[in-house]
């Protein structure tokens, strides 16, 4: 009959190596779940709408839906440019 301390030292390694392919799989599994929740949320960032809001001298507030942070910046741009002309419709009449 053989004794069980026989076989431990055969097990040992093999549920070493187990244990070791786990958490390796575990890492793995964090990085892709962090690598997707960065993909996106870049992704989210990169597709949102952007809302430029005025408020004229009265308090009036006019909001203008653009698509991306450069357009909303161009518009921006363009209204204060208006506002110095004295052309802009809601500031200027």
């Amino acid at each position: 009959m053989r004794r069980y301390d026989d076989m431990a030292g055969c097990l040992a390694p093999v549920l070493l190596v187990l244990a070791a392919a786990g958490l390796l799989l575990i890492a793995v599994e964090l990085l892709v779940t962090a690598l997707l929740a960065l993909a996106v949320g870049a992704y989210r960032l990169l597709r949102s709408r952007w809302v430029v809001v005025t408020t004229d001298p009265r308090g009036h507030r006019a909001h203008y839906p653009v698509d991306s942070l450069s357009q909303a910046r161009q518009l921006a741009d363009e209204t204060v440019a208006a506002i110095a002309a004295g052309t802009h419709a809601r500031w200027n009449h």
